[in-house]
Formats: C-alpha cells, structure tokens, sequence
C-alpha cells in the first residue's frame, strides 16, 4: 500500500490515561464493524461517520507525537476516499469537544445490531438494546466459550473445570487434607494433578 504523508493536525489530543486500552479495542472493534459491512474498506458516505467515531480513539492511543500519522494511515487503509480536507474539518470538530465515546453511546450511533456484535466478538461496542448487564453476561459467556475451545484444541483440558485442581481433588487420594496437600512442594502438587488430569484423559 502507497505510505502517505500525514495531514498536518494540531497535537491536540485527548487526555484520558483511563480510557488507553478501551480506546486501543475500540479502533480495533470499530475497523472490523467498518470491513465486515463494506466487505473491505468504506468506499461510501458512510466514511465520514466512521472517521468521526475512531478519531478522539485515536487521540487517546497514540498521543501528540504520533496522532496525525496514525490518524492519515486509518483513513487511508480504511476509508481511502477521505480527502486530507475532510481529515482536518473531522479534527477542528471533534477533538474540541468530543461526543460521549462509551460503548453504547458509540453503538447507537453506528446503529450496531445485536447480531453484528455477537458475530464479530464486539466487547467495547455495544449493540442498540442491550442493557450494560446484558452486554457483561454476553461477554463473559464469550469469553468462557472462547478459553474452553482453547483449551480443547491444544490438548491441555477437557473443560476449564473439568480438570481443575479443585475438581480434581488429588488430596483425596493420597488420605490427606487439601491444607496438608497445598503445604507440599511446588513440583509435588503438580505431579500428583497432573497424575490425577492423566487418570481422566
């Protein structure tokens, strides 16, 4: 892909050290929502709005030093149509006074649908009519089912709890306490779980 010059923008940025990681997931989420509706990058009117949503995101990410930069290469792998005018006209907008960028404020606006979020994994986007539990429960269930198939694919458990130390109980088969057996040397513990994880394999 041709590199391009950065739009010179003021370094101005937003100041949030709170709001760093969901800001780094969010310009993830938001360019996969953009790839997976445009099945590529936004080639439509809709590029403004999406400029729009990622920029005070990636503000906080990169900081002063490398905003302008990083800002040009998310418009031009994403949204290739921008002009370097309509980059700078988003920035005067949006970096004075930016909308709220919570995950169901930025939901809303994009119109993200629930089937949308679920198929694409969106954990810092939420979908138009969820609630913030329903949102959590969704998550974590997610997350739940992504580690277990993880750990069925390499081969190191059947479930998450299935062959965990509190399921597997190895004290119980050497007559001694879960206290005793926790007192035992670091590599004792784990011979006798993983004999125990083997036994069930």
């Amino acid at each position: 892909m041709k590199r391009v010059a950065p739009v010179e923008v003021a370094a101005q940025t937003i100041r949030d050290p709170a709001a760093l990681i969901p800001a780094r997931r969010r310009v993830q989420e938001i360019t996969l929502l953009l790839h997976a509706r445009h099945k590529g990058p936004c080639l439509t009117d809709d590029a403004g709005t999406y400029l729009d949503e990622i920029l005070p995101h990636i503000a906080i990410k990169c900081g002063a030093a490398g905003f302008g930069f990083a800002l040009t290469e998310w418009a031009v792998r994403n949204c290739p149509g921008l002009s370097p005018a309509d980059i700078k006209d988003a920035v005067r907008r949006i970096l004075p006074a930016p909308p709220r960028y919570t995950s169901a404020a930025i939901g809303r606006r994009l119109n993200v649908r629930i089937a949308e979020a679920k198929h694409l994994g969106l954990r810092y986007v939420r979908p138009v009519g969820w609630t913030a539990a329903k949102h959590e429960r969704e998550m974590k269930a997610a997350k739940a089912a992504a580690l277990k198939a993880k750990r069925q694919a390499t081969g190191e458990t059947k479930t998450p709890r299935e062959l965990s130390v509190t399921k597997l109980a190895p004290w119980t088969g050497l007559g001694v306490s879960r206290a005793t057996f926790m007192r035992l040397p670091k590599d004792v513990q784990a011979a006798h779980v993983e004999q125990a994880r083997e036994a069930l394999r």
